[in-house]
């Protein structure tokens, strides 16, 4: 039997290992997800709008142009 058979053979039997233990990881972690999910909030009521506030950083580099905050 030649040697390239035997390292052909061999490097699919290792892939095929792999493969399947892949499939089992990802088997384990969609199992596991569920358990993890808190519960969901509910009853906070809404908004008529929503704003988002600019960011005003404090201390700026000199010669930048920009006035942060005192």
């Amino acid at each position: 039997m030649p040697w390239s058979r035997v390292l052909a053979a061999g490097g699919a039997a290792g892939l095929a290992a792999l493969a399947g233990r892949y499939a089992a990881g990802a088997a384990r972690a969609d199992r596991s997800w569920p358990v993890q999910i808190e519960a969901r909030l509910s009853d906070l009521g809404e908004v008529d709008e929503v704003s988002v506030l600019p960011l005003v950083e404090r201390l700026v580099p000199d010669g930048s142009g920009l006035a942060g905050e005192p």
